[in-house]
């Protein structure tokens, strides 16, 4: 088992460890993802038009990993992962998920924080 040291608290907690000053430091190490939503069907499970505007959306979080970054965008709606999170190089990720609101796939790449407005 890994432990996080983190400086500033003095709390443990697992993370993949980082070499640190010549030290051996477990840290968490956070990263900036877009995930695009694409609806694919409704609350009653019939597909939606492809040529509607609102059925995809685009929303941003930090999270340690692309996976980490699906669990935690369907944590607040309750979703389900339906089969696997497919992961590709470069922190990408693709996931098909299933909330009350209907059947959805989610896409996730890394971005730039440098232009973000707070």
């Amino acid at each position: 088992m890994e432990v996080c040291i983190e400086i500033a608290t003095g709390a443990a907690r697992g993370a993949s460890p980082l070499q640190c000053m010549g030290a051996h430091i477990a840290c968490p190490l956070m990263m900036r993802f877009t995930i695009e939503q694409r609806h694919l069907t409704d609350t009653t499970g019939r597909p939606l038009p492809s040529g509607e505007l609102d059925t995809v959306s685009f929303h941003c979080l930090e999270a340690d990993s692309a996976d980490a970054a699906i669990r935690l965008f369907i944590t607040p709606a309750q979703g389900e992962i339906i089969g696997d999170i497919l992961k590709f190089p470069g922190f990408q990720a693709v996931a098909t998920v299933r909330t009350a609101s209907g059947v959805y796939t989610l896409q996730v790449a890394p971005t730039s924080s440098q232009h973000v407005v707070p």
